[in-house]
């Protein structure tokens, strides 16, 4: 510091011995690359400006973000960009933060609101630099004309002070970068929608994605609004609020004011106008702070393929997708909707969850499905009618390339021709692999067919992912699945779908461990293929009821059903199918302690199996032959061919954790029944690890290891 004609000035001293004042630079041409941090400024008057809004009292935790934040203020990086989707608390969160740390930047903040995502223009850096620069001690009358000057003389002034700048709502790295220091201590947080992927070629930056509330967190927010007392007395109406705005900060702030202003209305009523999408939006919105006018802005912002995407995921039936279902809904090709998600993505208007998988906020997928309505109602039709086809299709491939029960019956499903282009899975491993990536909406993609009278599409899907199901798990989602199959089956007038829909729930049933209902739909299916005189459905049939009977440890009745499903196979041609009955007659002779004679049977399936090329089948034989081996006091017999078992479990077109499981029970029996304890003990350890990676619904049985269950019978 030194005086001056002007009185006490910043000084700001660098390599050289030269002095420029504003008015030196005012008028020149100096890029953003170049610097002056090498000159005294000798008209910049000492401020310390304090530009940061108001605390916010009532702010949520967010700790690991503020953690995060600290993280960035502990690091060398000039620039954190906290970019998340609109309403998720961006702002307030660097307001936050801003206030906690403000002792650390002894020489002021400053903050500016870019007006990026509004029906406004977005603020001018350079207009912004004329408040900045006036705030750091330039005399406004000595700015500089160009913006290049401005930003080069603001980074000059903060060379050798440390200022912390809000950049609030950004648009694009363009916007920022002129506002940023250079050299020194400063730092900067910028939010914004939008990822800015420019940003950070020429600057050190750090970026912190923002996600909604934690459902906990969301429902404290209101409860503290609201206030104790309606906190108490509405507990599950505040639940529900939370759940209805989907935890956007946003929605959850503008919902709970509404309810403190409106302390006689009780907050059940509120509820209501969340549910309602003729009220949801005026319920989410104050004067001019509204949750759509806040999405509009960021839609508005989009190119048409974009915005026609976007609105288009409304007709979804759930907010998380994937882009083979983006392509059939859209109808567009596969570039150009890849794009337009990255396009969304960048802005937050939807994030990766996945590979392949998207998802957007809850309120955002009602809000585009408000923008999907405006399209002709025969655009939706046509575009749900694409959808449905791109799975049924998917589904019809998973079944035929399937590596198990192509002997049992096989309901043929009907798939349109369709404009867009179909997949072509080159192996099981591809098919499963788009079966795993697609389970979580299939639920609410049948359920879609059925609100629109698509009955068919609905159960032929549900009937051509069932073995995937029986032999994968997620049997919660299956028994569900099955129940809408079955209904939509019903009113489709299809006796052969019905029937095979009823078996599958058998299936299912059996699965949990409920024999008695199992019984009850396999019995219905056998009377409705009697009735259509499908020997086929009847012999596949009749071989579940005697695997069931085997569960249940009725062996003659096991026997019985065996012996019919095998006759009615030998009669009618079914060869293939013929193998299941023979082996399940084994299983029943291992049952009743006749392991000569069982394993007489398993070879003679096991021969069969693989003439016909069902690895699964060939699993399920090889790991009962192992036991049996083992009871007959043969464990090396019993090693050999459980080691064969688990070399199937690893196959690419298998590729089963489960499977793999059990086969590593069955050699972890039999190497303890041959005295190799020590590696009895490793095998049964590997078992239960990968038993543990075996999908489990809510409810299903935890066993710590497999289920002695080699088959879906």
């Amino acid at each position: 510091m030194h005086e001056g004609a002007h009185g006490t000035h910043a000084e700001v001293s660098g390599r050289n011995h030269r002095t420029a004042s504003a008015r030196d630079i005012k008028g020149s041409s100096l890029s953003f690359g170049d610097t002056i941090n090498h000159y005294h400024v000798t008209h910049a008057m000492p401020r310390r400006p304090l530009a940061i809004p108001a605390d916010l009292g009532d702010f949520q935790n967010r700790k690991s973000d503020l953690a995060k934040l600290n993280g960035f203020l502990e690091s060398d990086k000039l620039v954190c960009l906290i970019a998340g989707t609109a309403g998720v608390g961006k702002t307030a969160l660097a307001i936050k933060w801003a206030h906690r740390v403000k002792s650390h930047f002894p020489d002021g903040h400053l903050y500016a609101n870019l007006g990026g995502f509004t029906t406004q223009p977005p603020g001018d850096p350079y207009a912004i630099l004329g408040k900045f620069l006036p705030a750091v001690g330039i005399p406004a009358g000595e700015l500089p004309d160009s913006l290049d000057a401005r930003s080069a003389l603001f980074r000059s002034v903060l060379a050798e002070r440390r200022i912390l700048i809000v950049l609030d709502n950004a648009v694009a790295a363009e916007q920022v970068r002129p506002l940023l220091p250079g050299a020194g201590t400063s730092r900067v947080v910028v939010t914004s929608r939008s990822l800015m992927d420019g940003l950070g070629l020429q600057e050190s930056v750090v970026r912190y994605g923002i996600d909604v509330f934690p459902a906990a967190e969301a429902i404290a927010m209101i409860r503290a609004i609201v206030g104790s007392e309606r906190a108490v007395t509405d507990g599950s109406s505040i639940e529900e609020a939370s759940r209805l705005c989907g935890s956007l900060p946003l929605a959850i702030r503008i919902f709970s004011e509404r309810a403190r202003n409106r302390p006689l209305t009780p907050l059940p009523d509120l509820v209501d106008t969340l549910r309602d999408p003729t009220t949801r939006w005026r319920t989410l919105s104050a004067g001019d702070i509204a949750v759509s006018k806040a999405f509009s802005a960021s839609y508005d912002d989009l190119d048409e393929t974009a915005q026609q995407v976007f609105r288009r995921l409304g007709w979804f039936p759930s907010p998380e997708f994937s882009i083979g279902a983006a392509v059939a809904l859209t109808g567009l090709i596969r570039r150009d909707v890849a794009q337009a998600l990255d396009d969304l993505e960048a802005v937050t208007l939807v994030r990766r969850v996945g590979p392949d998988r998207y998802r957007t906020h809850d309120l955002l997928h009602g809000f585009a499905a408000e923008k999907a309505a405006e399209e002709p109602l025969q655009e939706r039709h046509t575009a749900v009618r694409r959808l449905l086809n791109w799975y049924l299709e998917c589904a019809a491939q998973l079944r035929s390339i399937a590596p198990y029960e192509q002997s049992a019956v096989h309901v043929t499903v009907d798939v349109r021709q369709s404009e867009i282009a179909q997949p072509a899975f080159a192996s099981y491993r591809d098919a499963l692999s788009w079966f795993q990536n697609e389970r979580a909406d299939l639920i609410a993609v049948v359920s879609l067919a059925d609100s629109n009278g698509e009955y068919r599409f609905a159960w032929q899907v549900v009937a051509a992912l069932s073995f995937a199901y029986a032999h994968i798990g997620h049997f919660d989602d299956w028994l569900t699945l099955i129940r809408l199959g079955t209904t939509c089956a019903e009113r489709d007038g299809d006796p052969a779908g019905y029937a095979a829909l009823m078996a599958f729930h058998g299936m299912a049933c059996k699965q949990r461990g409920k024999y008695d209902e199992a019984s009850e739909h396999y019995r219905t299916a056998l009377d409705q293929y009697q009735t259509s005189n499908d020997v086929h459905g009847q012999a596949w049939v009749q071989n579940l009821l005697g695997y069931l009977c085997l569960a249940a440890g009725r062996l003659d009745q096991a026997d019985e059903a065996f012996h019919t499903s095998l006759t009615l196979c030998h009669h009618n041609g079914l060869e293939q199918l013929a193998i299941l009955p023979a082996e399940g007659l084994g299983r029943t002779a291992r049952a009743r302690g006749y392991g000569e004679a069982a394993m007489v049977a398993f070879e003679a399936a096991l021969a069969a199996h693989q003439a016909g090329s069902d690895v699964a089948q060939q699993f399920g034989v090889l790991v009962e032959m192992s036991g049996t081996a083992t009871e007959l006091h043969r464990p090396d017999d019993g090693v050999a061919y459980a080691t064969r078992a688990l070399e199937i479990a690893t196959r690419d077109e298998v590729s089963s954790r489960y499977f793999e499981g059990l086969a590593l029970a069955a050699l972890g029996d039999a190497l303890h029944a041959a005295g190799r304890l020590d590696e009895a003990r490793v095998q049964m350890m590997l078992s239960e690890f990968a038993g543990s990676a075996v999908p489990r619904n809510r409810g299903e049985p935890g066993n710590r290891r497999p289920k002695r269950r080699s088959s879906v019978q």
